[in-house]
């Protein structure tokens, strides 16, 4: 489904839309090209056909259930990044853990704001009222881009990220909606 069209720093235009089982493939190359540079994610080794079949068909679930958001952006038919958000269940359900990710060719665009953008419009609509994230500390980048967009520090996490080179802190941020 198509949520929105915008244009990058570049004036390319970006069609942001939902994802479906046609994206499968793609999906596949994006997460394992982040994975192959290395990125900040949580990802830490490529994924196969299958198992992001079995990720999507969950997602796609958990979207019409309304627990899950997952945003594509588009240029030209290439996954430029991607966004989502995780609501809370219970006394959390206000509560949603958001993630970012973006393309390497297509970074410093603005392609992280416009996701994170139209998923808080979407988190908004679905009763969420704050936004959490974790974020490496060397993603520098990221953690400038979440400022802008109104996430504070609330907390570090020690040693709750294994990097391959062995542990490395997570920072926690949030953000209130409303």
């Amino acid at each position: 489904m198509i949520l929105g069209k915008a244009r990058d720093k570049r004036g390319n235009p970006v069609l942001l839309r939902t994802p479906s089982m046609k994206d499968l493939h793609r999906l596949v190359g994006y997460m394992n090209s982040l994975v192959e540079e290395n990125a900040n994610i949580l990802l830490g080794k490529k994924i196969s056909v299958k198992d992001e079949k079995s990720w999507l068909t969950d997602i796609i679930k958990r979207m019409k259930q309304g627990t899950y958001f997952y945003i594509i952006a588009d240029v030209d038919g290439e996954i430029a990044g991607t966004a989502n958000f995780a609501k809370g269940v219970h006394r959390q359900s206000h509560v949603a853990g958001f993630g970012v990710s973006v393309n390497k060719k297509f970074r410093k665009l603005g392609i992280g704001s416009l996701l994170a953008k139209e998923v808080f419009k979407h988190a908004r609509r679905s009763g969420v009222r704050i936004i959490t994230l974790g974020v490496f500390p060397r993603n520098t980048v990221a953690i400038k881009m979440y400022r802008k967009l109104g996430f504070k520090k609330y907390g570090l996490l020690p040693h709750s990220i294994r990097d391959g080179r062995g542990y490395t802190d997570e920072i926690l941020m949030c953000r209130r909606l409303c």
